[in-house]
């Protein structure tokens, strides 16, 4: 909050400038705290990633005993998941006991939970229908007094990835896990190798500069930012998400209406550029040698286009969406 006082009326020309600098200002505070944020965010994810994978399951499962057998070795980011995955649902079958065990060539995790079987159901047949897409086997068994029930989850360690490779990097960590799910289902390689060559699936405009084949998490009504080469949604699919992984390997778009999405001139840009710097109309057209009248006249199609009500909500959806530095 600002508040100025004068003993004379302030000039028109002064409160516009002292408009634009305010909403420069809080656009500028918006995007640092916005970062700082996704810093803290990003450096929790990165130590839990790092941890060894007995470390995480065993967080998951505090009250149960886990025993490691074997030497641990790095697994790709699909089996990972799909191991923690298992370690959750058994964390909500109350699991008694648990077993890490790697061998040469697979690793298995064995558990015993009560014969809970009818809770925990419709959990067990994702988990078997994804480990079956990466290679891996699923069983459950009660034992003969029903007593209790045995998972067990193998998965080979060294078997080259299965289906097309995607990278996902959202910057909001429950998208990044539930599309992380969403595309092992649809038997495509989850990896964290940045090749520019393989997909990238982002809600993230920063992370764009970074692959040539974006896919985009398109949220709400927000206007699809350039360089993006495919579009899903909440609701989309798996099959859905696997068509849009084809077709920009193919070098084609999937999912974008071309028509609606938003195309600024390069005088548009421009002009939003010199708004962002402070400057008045007047200073605009002095500096493109165009009439004031041109500059208001590409302002309206700018806020026509972006929907906006004014040249400041303008300014902040160009800036957020990458069309001007």
């Amino acid at each position: 909050m600002l508040a100025i006082f004068s003993h004379q009326p302030l000039e028109p020309e002064f409160l516009e400038v002292l408009q634009t600098l305010c909403t420069l200002v809080t656009i500028a505070l918006e995007t640092a705290i916005h970062y700082q944020k996704e810093a803290q965010l990003s450096l929790a994810n990165r130590s839990i990633v790092h941890l060894p994978l007995s470390d995480q399951i065993a967080s998951i499962l505090s009250s149960t005993r886990l025993a490691l057998v074997g030497t641990e070795r790095p697994l790709s980011l699909s089996a990972t998941y799909l191991f923690l995955q298992t370690a959750q649902i058994l964390y909500e079958a109350n699991c008694t006991y648990c077993r890490l065990v790697y061998t040469e060539l697979t690793v298995t995790l064995e558990a015993i939970v009560p014969p809970v079987m009818d809770a925990i159901e419709p959990a067990l047949n994702l988990l078997g229908a994804i480990a079956a897409s990466a290679g891996g086997v699923f069983q459950t068994q009660i034992d003969v007094n029903g007593r209790s029930l045995q998972v067990v989850l193998s998965v080979p360690i060294d078997l080259p990835p299965l289906g097309t490779a995607l990278r996902i990097a959202c910057h909001r960590s429950i998208l990044q896990s539930a599309f992380t799910q969403l595309a092992i289902s649809a038997g495509l390689a989850v990896c964290s190798r940045s090749d520019r060559e393989i997909p990238l699936l982002t809600d993230d405009v920063s992370q764009i500069p970074s692959a040539d084949r974006i896919i985009w998490i398109q949220q709400e009504a927000q206007t699809l930012p350039q360089g993006i080469q495919a579009c899903v949604n909440l609701s989309s699919s798996s099959e859905q998400l696997r068509q849009a992984v084809e077709a920009v390997n193919r070098h084609q778009t999937w999912g974008i209406d071309r028509t609606a999405e938003t195309q600024l001139s390069d005088r548009e840009r421009t002009i939003l550029t010199l708004l962002t710097q402070g400057c008045r109309d007047r200073e605009i057209a002095d500096r493109l040698i165009i009439s004031e009248s041109t500059v208001k006249f590409h302002m309206n199609n700018v806020l026509s286009k972006l929907k906006a009500r004014t040249r400041y909500q303008a300014v902040h959806l160009a800036i957020v969406n990458g069309w001007i530095q």
